[in-house]
């Protein structure tokens, strides 16, 4: 009888184990959403200048999106390395061009002096394929090319990247076109935000106007599958305080918007916490339907330490209600940009 309560218990054990191994990030109403990438782990590169470090990005195990810094902190290096590196090797992609493979590839931690972030990871494996190309970051950089948009990705398979199309070039007209809808439609709203951020973090009455506003980058590609030219970006407006100083009261608000190609202009992610925010974008079809979700490093401090940064990685998609968060990774203790 005790020999069967302890075998009992062993497999109750084993199960709980297996449960947690497939811990998956929680979702909102996009719940539903089927993830139809193939399942393992996928890396992208955190800066434009590491040539062949990649992080981890996200899991996919049946049809679910799983965060892999969860995992690591939960388990540890070794069985995450033994599960999901040993003995594979991963594609690397730009676009949907395959340019190389990775393998033997270990983790890279990091050191965090915060309770409040998961530890960020690198990897660092042996790369045989096209030289990558090196890019300056931002904010050197004005305008984002296909790959500092989304460098490169390390995959179990092909991914389904959309391609960089030839006539898909943002022009200085595009570049015109977004910024009259922004201002048209985005910026009053950001301002107000500004307003309502400095006031929460001051306490006091103020009011804002418009310092300057800028589009910082801008890329031409198409999202929604229908053939036709999407502009996708960042515009950041600079507003400050007329009763302070003209340096002593200001704010910024940064815009990831998406112009889609009918002249109508949406808000995808935006953030009030200082510049730049959003560090990393690019798009991925997850879930194999020609619409490009997209994926955004968003820089964040934490709630109880303010002084320390690090980054989340955030996946969205468009639906019936707009842009919908389906996956966020928590707030890693990284500076990268």
């Amino acid at each position: 009888m005790k020999q069967v309560v302890l075998i009992t218990l062993f497999l109750i054990v084993q199960l709980l184990a297996s449960a947690a191994i497939a811990e998956q990030t929680a979702t909102n109403s996009a719940s539903a959403f089927k993830i139809r990438l193939p399942d393992g782990l996928y890396l992208y590169q955190p800066r434009t200048n590491w040539q062949d470090y990649f992080s981890p990005l996200i899991i996919v195990e049946d049809g679910k999106l799983i965060n892999p810094y969860a995992l690591l902190k939960k388990h540890g290096k070794e069985p995450f390395e033994k599960k999901y590196f040993q003995g594979r090797q991963f594609n690397v992609f730009i676009g949907k061009e395959p340019v190389g493979k990775l393998s033997n590839v270990k983790l890279l931690d990091r050191d965090c002096d915060t309770d409040e972030f998961l530890l960020f990871y690198s990897s660092k494996g042996e790369y045989e394929g096209g030289r990558l190309p090196v890019t300056y970051e931002r904010p050197l950089s004005v305008n984002l090319d296909k790959y500092n948009v989304f460098k490169a990705v390390a995959a179990p398979k092909d991914i389904g990247l959309p391609a960089q199309k030839d006539e898909f070039i943002a022009t200085e007209e595009d570049r015109a076109l977004a910024s009259a809808a922004i201002k048209k439609d985005l910026v009053q709203p950001a301002l107000r935000r500004i307003e309502k951020f400095w006031k929460e973090l001051n306490q006091e009455k103020i009011e804002m106007i418009i310092l300057e506003e800028a589009l910082d980058s801008v890329i031409a590609l198409d999202i929604d599958g229908n053939g036709k030219k999407d502009l996708l970006g960042i515009f950041t407006v600079y507003g400050i305080n007329t009763k302070r100083e003209r340096f002593g009261g200001g704010g910024t608000s940064e815009m990831l918007f998406v112009l889609w190609d009918t002249g109508k202009v949406e808000e995808v992610m935006s953030d009030e916490n200082g510049w730049p925010i959003f560090n990393f974008v690019g798009p991925i079809d997850i879930d194999k339907d020609g619409v490009q979700e997209l994926i955004a490093q968003r820089r964040v401090r934490p709630t109880r330490e303010p002084y320390d940064q690090g980054v989340e990685i955030n996946i969205l998609r468009h639906g019936p209600l707009g842009w919908e968060n389906i996956y966020k990774s928590g707030t890693l203790c990284t500076d990268v940009h």
